[in-house]
């Protein structure tokens, strides 16, 4: 048998295996036209409308697109989720561990020292289920609740409960006016402004933003009891906005806490917050 007889079959399977995904287009497809529809080229306004299709590359491995089509161009947006063993799911990159419960999922991961879990429906697509809680990563301090049941079960990603979890905390807590020493990180460093890039196709009119965050350091230094204290924001609207500024806050691990006549103290502290793309930028 000669080396081209042997390179033939061996390129079509590479083929099929490279190609050998099928589209299904789980609702009708979503027609727009420049003629029908005002030239925004390829972004509309927020009532655009899409339709689910699901590219499957194997019972573990799918693609769920929302897309919508215009003057015949396939605009979409998706996630890839794949199962990468019998416990593990890989969403973009985003990586659970899970495990079934009768007919549902038990799901868990470790994120940039935060401990999320709760529960799903399916895993592809990753439907979620009733409460979800995010903790520390020691787990020693739940940071908040969300609660997908609470407003429409049919819808659970429609204006889920966010739940701020207070913290019972023993002793007085002082205002930031009133302590000798306020608390630094660890090096001595004080907390200064904390810049998160707004834009990022999170989009809203007008939009959203934190100013201010409110928080107790405790005498122990522990960061607890995260707020937003100034600002217009929306936990039904692109709640990981919070997620970034608790994670970013929580990753900066013990603090030295406040004093009050050179005793550590536990104070309620205040900390700017510049959620613009510039000051991102910086």
């Amino acid at each position: 048998m000669t080396k081209l007889t042997l390179f033939i079959p061996t390129f079509l399977l590479l083929v099929s295996t490279c190609f050998g995904q099928d589209t299904i287009r789980v609702e009708k497809s979503i027609y727009y036209t420049s003629k029908k529809e005002p030239n925004r080229g390829k972004y509309f306004a927020s009532g655009v409308k899409y339709a689910r299709e699901d590219i499957v590359f194997s019972e573990t491995h799918k693609r769920i697109d929302y897309c919508y089509y215009y003057d015949n161009e396939r605009n979409c947006y998706g996630t890839n989720y794949q199962l990468t063993s019998d416990s593990t799911l890989d969403m973009d990159g985003e990586i659970w561990n899970y495990r079934k419960q009768g007919d549902q999922y038990f799901v868990e991961r470790y994120f940039k020292g935060t401990y999320e879990c709760g529960f799903t429906k399916s895993l592809i697509p990753f439907e979620t289920l009733g409460r979800f809680t995010t903790t520390t990563a020691d787990k020693v301090d739940t940071l908040w609740t969300t609660d997908y049941s609470a407003d429409k079960p049919s819808r659970p990603y429609d204006k889920p409960l966010w739940i701020f979890h207070k913290t019972k905390i023993k002793d007085k807590i002082y205002d930031q006016d009133k302590i000798d020493e306020p608390p630094t990180f660890l090096n001595g460093d004080p907390l200064k402004t904390i810049y998160l890039n707004r834009i990022d196709g999170c989009l809203s009119e007008p939009y959203y933003f934190i100013h201010e965050l409110k928080f107790v350091i405790t005498k122990e230094g522990r960061i607890v009891n995260i707020e937003q204290s100034l600002g217009n924001f929306d936990l039904d609207y692109c709640p990981y906005y919070v997620m970034d500024l608790m994670r970013y806050l929580i990753q900066s691990g013990q603090l030295k806490p406040g004093k009050l006549k050179g005793q550590h103290v536990n104070v309620l502290w205040t900390l700017k917050v510049e959620m613009n793309g510039e000051a991102g930028k910086k």
